[in-house]
């Protein structure tokens, strides 16, 4: 956990205290924040403080605050109470299908600064993806491309992306 200085709380130290307030009073806090990539800015989500738990963090991207709020929350509470399955499509957590993946160290460096500032080490996470209409998921045939840039996808160890990809965004052809 990091230490606030003793002087004059920078507007910083009152962001962290408020952190740490939320997470003493609730558990866990869901921030909400934005990543810049080729197409704008990408809506990002995460917790902070299931790491204290022994739990990984969650993250997702994409999603309208109140929907990246709620499916945080409802997630982190059946994480919290042993269950969140892995790799299998969830229908009661938001209006569609949800599937969460652990998260490739390397790939999801960088993502979770306040919650890797409080450990003093990079956390474990896992992402939640949220599926198209039809229930497909990025990296099922038919997903709806409209989507793809909206979520990355963490859990692929990175790799050499090619020209105008980021290295955690899905290939189109």
């Amino acid at each position: 956990m990091r230490k606030l200085s003793k002087t004059k709380p920078s507007g910083m130290d009152s962001f962290l205290e408020k952190v740490e307030k939320t997470i003493a009073d609730h558990g866990f806090m869901v921030l909400m924040t934005s990543k810049e990539i080729p197409e704008g800015m990408l809506g990002m989500f995460y917790t902070v403080g299931l790491h204290d738990k022994g739990l990984p963090e969650i993250i997702t991207f994409g999603l309208p605050p109140d929907a990246g709020k709620s499916f945080l929350n409802q997630a982190a509470a059946r994480l919290i109470a042993g269950e969140l399955p892995l790799d299998t499509p969830i229908e009661k957590i938001g209006s569609l299908p949800v599937m969460f993946k652990a998260v490739d160290p390397e790939t999801g460096a960088g993502h979770l600064n306040v919650a890797n500032s409080r450990a003093a080490h990079q956390v474990p996470a896992i992402q939640l993806f949220w599926s198209d209409e039809a229930g497909r998921f990025p990296w099922d045939a038919g997903y709806d491309v409209r989507f793809l840039p909206m979520q990355p996808l963490l859990h692929l160890p990175p790799e050499t992306p090619e020209e105008g990809q980021t290295p955690s965004s899905p290939t189109v052809h």
